[in-house]
């Protein structure tokens, strides 16, 4: 958001900015003087930029019309409302030192003060609603704690559903990822059940120190919630009653239809469930996700708070009177520990920016002796990996990941985490290992490796990758890891050797699987070879260069291409095929007719799978972009033709697939007009994330939630580290916004 801080000392209609006590996504709260009153307020300040759309004004001053008629003891009442210099603004009641319930859920809460919170926000919920208003964003942040009880506050993005007209927009969801309901996650139309379901989630995270359905990115939480089930609130809790945990399942039905019908009706019924849960003490999960078992109590005695610990000691089965002294040896014993903590803290060996995880194939395949040789890969490698971690640099960050060593797809562990002094162990670990399993589950032990990654770009990442094959899991590992590594935008060193692979179509797919990955592909037909590509790739990485630098990469073969709709030659390979060709910065409709007659060229049956620009080429003004990713699929070749603009070339590559990755329902109503595509991100937040440095990146695929249904994402992202901060998902075909979403921090 632009900086504000010269509005502190002036005036906004009468009110005198005082001090910011907050910072929102999309505004900046004062503490203001209304000297007609002589009265402190609250004024939240909108950013200019709605200020300066006719049609979020008007809509604005409807819908501030609407919520400043809410009189509720448990609704942060709003006084008024103007617009001058440029910013719209909200005037609120000022709440003294006021906390959020995010901070109330930072301690311990009792069983009763769970029942009270969740009463307290369902009667305000429940007189929104009669009041023919949906909140649309509850989430902890937006409930203040006031002394007399839990104030529900931002009706700013509330939609009226007793107006005729569409006010907030047709299916632009409003919310926060982590707390929005499926329906609104989906942008469908949504009515007052939304709220509920946003209710249940803060429930759920009161009683687990969890949020269902949680992924890596907004984006990924979104379509995890539309489809896939409910994780069991027990699971991460078992100290959960089961009757309460029937409550959180109704509340958070992907349904609306089957969850409660009022905010009401949830809080007596989790209000009954703990009645008939013995007057149990509850769990309830700190920052560091550990619990504390339940004490027996009786009906005569209070439930005292529950306190959030590292460790159960009741857990450790310890006599009550240990060494003589009952408790206090318990509180000794805690002491220790503590002092323990301490030492190890202040004597590990700090962490080095750099780190090399190993990630071997345990499948049985390993076990077989190379062609011709009677050492198997798996001794060839073993010996080779040993003998190069005696000589690795001992003070890097060194981990060892390994899969295939059953018959389940699940099956991938991590048996040396990444520290450093570290290659010893290694060394003995790999020494101990036998492959034993048929499955081969490459992708998800690399997504299981990339999530224990410090992914910062003042981190550097490498993965070293042993496999005898494809992968024999995940049909799909292609397309995971190409979305896994669009979404990180963070360098990833990435080896993949291939162990004398003898199938032909198998060592296909991983060259493919490799080039997702952005990495490179080394094969090793024999034990010699084999001892050189690892060689090679410890001098890499040792020297710190690029993967695409190592002596024994395929290297691009040139070929000229002019810059016209005229044929780019196939290639057999999934080695990129540069040009020496300047081709200018493209707008998407540009870039996809140059590549679209070369791809059809290429195989006549070719559409469109996905359109993109890349970290090297964000949006600009005109909307424009110096790197285009366009990738075409053809069913009868069952593979997937890239064209590439870069900076001024092109590069083409062709990967096989085994499966249909999709086309984009392309027809004449798709914009690909990025300049408009451009404006509209910009005119629905994108451009108070443009003033503080973040760049606009665009993709054009099918919509999670509906393929047939072509969507623009347009990612503004932080030019430094590529984190995706705030997206506006727009329908490729009527312009619309589907949906906004704010990156938490």
């Amino acid at each position: 958001m632009e900086d504000k801080a010269e509005l502190i000392g002036q005036t906004l209609g009468q009110y005198q900015m005082l001090e910011k006590i907050g910072e929102g996504g999309m505004a900046v709260v004062y503490k203001a003087y209304q000297p007609g009153l002589k009265r402190e307020v609250a004024v939240k300040v909108l950013s200019p930029v709605f200020a300066k759309n006719k049609q979020f004004s008007e809509r604005f001053q409807r819908e501030v019309e609407a919520i400043g008629n809410l009189h509720h003891p448990n609704i942060l009442s709003v006084y008024d409302s103007g617009q001058d210099k440029g910013y719209s603004y909200l005037v609120m009641r000022y709440i003294p030192n006021a906390r959020t319930l995010s901070e109330e859920m930072n301690k311990s809460l009792l069983p009763s003060r769970i029942v009270e919170l969740i009463d307290q926000i369902a009667q305000a919920l429940d007189y929104a609603h009669n009041a023919g208003i949906i909140h649309r964003d509850i989430k902890p942040s937006n409930v203040l704690m006031a002394e007399h009880g839990a104030l529900l506050s931002d009706f700013g993005l509330a939609k009226l559903v007793e107006s005729n007209e569409q006010l907030t927009g047709s299916g632009v969801g409003m919310g926060t990822p982590s707390y929005m309901s499926p329906e609104q996650a989906m942008g469908q139309k949504v009515d007052h059940r939304t709220d509920i379901y946003a209710l249940g989630i803060i429930l759920f995270e009161m009683l687990t120190g969890e949020i269902p359905h949680r992924g890596a990115t907004p984006i990924a939480t979104v379509v995890k919630r539309s489809k896939d089930p409910l994780p069991m609130p027990r699971s991460f809790n078992p100290n959960i009653p089961p009757a309460v945990e029937q409550v959180l399942i109704k509340a958070l039905e992907r349904d609306p239809k089957l969850r409660f019908n009022r905010a009401g009706e949830m809080a007596a019924a989790l209000k009954s469930a703990y009645a008939q849960s013995d007057n149990t003490v509850m769990s309830v999960a700190s920052d560091d996700k550990t619990f504390i078992s339940k004490p027996q109590l009786t009906s005569e005695t209070n439930p005292p708070p529950v306190a959030a610990k590292k460790f159960d000691l009741n857990a450790l089965n310890l006599p009550v009177n240990i060494f003589g002294f009952g408790g206090l040896a318990g509180l000794v014993l805690i002491v220790l520990i503590g002092i323990g903590a301490l030492i190890y803290l202040q004597l590990r060996p700090t962490r080095s920016p750099v780190t090399w995880q190993y990630i071997v194939d345990m499948s049985e395949g390993m076990n077989q002796p190379f062609p011709g040789e009677t050492i198997t890969r798996w001794e060839a490698a073993k010996t080779k990996l040993a003998a190069d971690l005696k000589l690795a640099p001992t003070q890097i960050n060194m981990g060892l990941r390994v899969f295939g060593q059953s018959d389940k797809c699940d099956d991938t562990s991590e048996l040396i985490p990444a520290n450093p002094n570290q290659t010893a162990r290694l060394a003995a670990q790999i020494e101990d290992l036998t492959p034993s399993g048929k499955a081969s589950p490459l992708t998800e032990a690399v997504v299981q490796a990339f999530s224990q990654l410090e992914l910062s770009p003042d981190k550097r990442n490498a993965l070293i990758i042993l496999t005898n094959g494809a992968d024999s899991c995940d049909p799909q590992g292609v397309d995971k890891v190409t979305l896994l590594v669009q979404r990180l935008n963070i360098r990833v060193d990435t080896y993949v050797v291939g162990v004398a692979i003898a199938d032909p179509k198998s060592e296909q797919r991983v060259m493919a699987w490799a080039q997702a990955a952005k990495g490179v592909y080394l094969p090793a037909s024999s034990s010699t070879s084999l001892d050189e590509v690892l060689e090679k790739i410890q001098e890499n990485l040792t020297a710190e260069k690029r993967p695409e630098e190592i002596a024994l990469a395929p290297t691009a073969t040139p070929t000229v291409i002019p810059a016209s709709p005229t044929p780019i030659p196939a290639t057999a390979t999934t080695a990129a095929t540069a040009t020496p060709t300047a081709i200018p910065a493209l707008s998407a409709q540009a870039a996809y007719d140059l590549a679209l007659a070369d791809a059809l060229k290429w195989q006549a049956d070719a559409s469109v799978n996905n359109i993109g620009t890349t970290i090297l080429g964000p949006l600009t003004v005109d909307g424009t972009s110096a790197s285009w990713d366009i990738n075409f699929w053809s069913p009868t070749t069952k593979s997937m033709y890239k064209v590439s603009f870069i900076n001024g070339n092109v590069f083409t590559s062709t990967i096989p697939l085994d499966n249909d990755p999709g086309t984009l329902p392309m027809n004449a109503e798709v914009i690909l007009d990025t300049k408009r595509i451009y404006d509209i991100a910009q005119n629905a937040g994108g451009s108070q994330y443009m003033a503080q440095g973040n760049v606009p990146m665009a993709g054009l695929v099918p919509f999670p939630l509906d393929v047939t249904r072509p969507a623009w994402y347009i990612n503004y992202q932080d030019s430094q580290t590529f984190k995706v901060v705030f997206t506006v998902i727009i329908d490729a075909r009527s312009g619309e916004v589907i949906n906004t979403v704010v990156t938490p921090n």
